[in-house]
């Protein structure tokens, strides 16, 4: 396939992040070496742009971090501080972008960021939505992930930047429902929410 015939196939797909398999599907061949001289010319010539092994993002509509939080590690969802500031819950922006997977933790660089992974029990994976290109928990459950690890002793947090008013008591309460961990329950009980 011609350099313009790829480019057009991947603006017409409206992502901006894409894997050698997706690219390889463009392509229409499973050889490896086709797939990585066409990822190779297509790099060289400035349409994608490499973000780790395998994972590349096109030049023309470069995504946003919480994109690349998402697509460094999967399945994934952004949580915890980088959620709580984004949606103006706290007011101190975290040095890493934090995120939940229910793989074991971990931590990548790209871009010349940190990215964090901490993994949360497959059960508690939920809460998140999809924002355009991201999967971002909601606040409620940004927050509740946050008390859940700190209740685990696996995070520390202070909780007195916290704009209380920002969360919907209600909906902090329908997420709760869902554990039964003791010591986060205390916790909520204890903070008076």
């Amino acid at each position: 396939m011609k350099t313009i015939d790829l480019m057009k196939a991947i603006n017409r797909t409206g992502r901006r992040i894409f894997s050698a398999v997706d690219i390889a599907k463009m392509v229409g061949s499973n050889n490896k070496n086709t797939i990585y001289k066409t990822v190779e010319r297509l790099t060289r010539n400035g349409i994608l742009t490499r973000i780790t092994n395998g994972v590349y993002s096109a030049v023309t509509t470069p995504p946003d971090l919480f994109e690349i939080a998402n697509s460094l590690y999967v399945p994934s969802y952004v949580s915890l501080e980088s959620a709580l500031y984004r949606y103006g819950v706290i007011s101190q922006a975290p040095y890493t972008i934090t995120s939940v997977s229910t793989n074991k933790s971990k931590r990548k660089t790209a871009f010349n960021n940190e990215f964090e992974y901490t993994h949360l029990n497959s059960k508690y994976f939920f809460g998140y939505v999809r924002d355009r290109h991201v999967l971002i928990a909601s606040r409620e459950k940004a927050l509740l992930d946050l008390l859940y690890l700190v209740s685990k002793n696996s995070r520390s947090f202070n909780f007195e930047g916290i704009d209380w008013k920002a969360i919907n008591r209600k909906e902090f309460k329908a997420y709760l429902r869902n554990y039964s961990f003791l010591p986060l329950l205390n916790l909520v009980e204890r903070m008076g929410l």
